[in-house]
């Protein structure tokens, strides 16, 4: 079987409609080979098709097609002088994808461009910054669509390499699972709240909200693995100088934070 993915990609830098068309059976490799060192600009994924069988042969009746309707190919190359909107109604007239049923609006929300797109890999400060310089609410549960989806990109990103790919893995509900929420916990619990909350003191209490936001979304697991409420817990008693201090119901939770917002607003500039 000949499976993988047929991509439509342009580069940033290209004002014109130059578009490679090729096929691949890893995405995010691809996605890196071609912005090596020697590339001017980035090159993105503009569309992506799973294909099931027969890849090798969808992508030359591709190729084919476009130059049967003239559009002119560089030589060698598998760029295209072609508008997208051709190249998609041929991909699907040959691939005939599945239907995927997907709140494009929701998709082209900037937020993904950027979160998926960042050139490095996500520290929960920058994700935390991003929320702060886009003014989302961080009080639970406001904007819990938004949130769930920032963190599902934070922990995932490696296996992330196209928008639609991420909304598929969605549909499936994967961003709100038990294992989710475990690598959240797993991906969060060596945090270092001094540095974080001294690094983004700028928008406290802000910067706290979206610490709450963790505890809410993990708060399944960790009701019954306290990664969190063991890990953090210990860093707040120390910032607070209170060893004794108990979390009612056993566990870590976001309405605890309350007790590090009154501890810092009496500090300088809200640090530790």
């Amino acid at each position: 079987m000949d499976s993988g993915w047929i991509y439509i990609a342009k580069n940033s830098e290209d004002i014109n409609e130059l578009y490679k068309v090729g096929k691949t059976t890893d995405p995010q490799q691809r996605k890196q080979s071609l912005n090596t060192s020697g590339v001017v600009g980035k090159i993105k994924f503009e569309e992506l098709y799973k294909v099931d069988d027969n890849l090798s042969d969808i992508e030359k009746s591709i190729h084919k097609s476009l130059e049967k309707k003239g559009f002119k190919r560089e030589k060698g190359k598998e760029w295209f002088h072609c508008p997208k909107e051709e190249i998609k109604k041929i991909c699907n007239d040959i691939i005939k994808p599945k239907k995927i049923l997907i709140n494009y609006e929701d998709m082209e929300d900037p937020i993904y461009d950027y979160l998926i797109d960042y050139p490095e890999t996500l520290s929960f400060k920058t994700l935390s910054e991003y929320a702060n310089s886009q003014d989302w609410p961080g009080g639970v549960p406001a904007q819990f669509w938004k949130w769930t989806r920032a963190f599902y990109i934070f922990v995932k990103k490696n296996e992330i390499f196209h928008k639609i790919e991420f909304f598929e893995k969605l549909e499936n509900g994967s961003d709100q699972n038990l294992q989710f929420q475990k690598e959240l916990q797993n991906k969060l619990r060596n945090l270092n709240l001094k540095d974080f909350i001294n690094s983004t003191n700028y928008y406290f209490p802000g910067n706290l909200s979206h610490l709450g936001w963790v505890l809410y979304l993990v708060r399944d697991s960790e009701k019954s693995n306290r990664i969190l409420t063991i890990e953090w817990g210990k860093q707040i008693k120390s910032i607070i100088k209170n060893n004794h201090l108990e979390f009612y119901g056993g566990y870590l939770q976001y309405s605890h934070l309350e007790i590090l917002e009154k501890f810092l607003a009496t500090r300088r500039n809200f640090r530790i």
